[in-house]
């Protein structure tokens, strides 16, 4: 069985997290009709299921923070490494990125 890429998994995550958000924006909108129909025990379980949801989106977008971070980390730790194995190559691929960047400001 192929293994996902990391690509998938965050675009999973991020579609995992839109979604937890859409049902709490869809429970605010139920407790904001509740709240001007009648009140009352409707109101009170319309607002628990807002306040749940709410809870379940924002343990999520922790967890996906958590990893977007350690992710990050990673990638700077890899390009830290890189660098201090083959710094002529870092300076070169440096020079050649600041170069493009000109002629292409340069044209404006």
């Amino acid at each position: 069985m192929p293994r996902p890429s990391k690509f998938s998994q965050t675009e999973r995550a991020y579609d995992d997290l839109v979604e937890e958000f859409s049902n709490l924006v869809a429970a605010m909108e139920d407790v904001f009709a509740a709240a001007t129909e009648d009140g009352g025990d409707k109101l009170s379980e319309l607002r628990g299921q807002a306040e749940a949801s709410l809870k379940k989106a924002k343990s999520r977008l922790g967890l996906l923070e958590k990893s977007a971070v350690a992710k990050a980390r990673k990638v700077a730790t890899d390009s830290d490494d890189y660098v201090h194995e083959n710094p002529w190559t870092a300076v070169g691929i440096g020079a050649g990125m600041g170069l493009l960047l000109g002629l292409l400001i340069g044209r404006k």
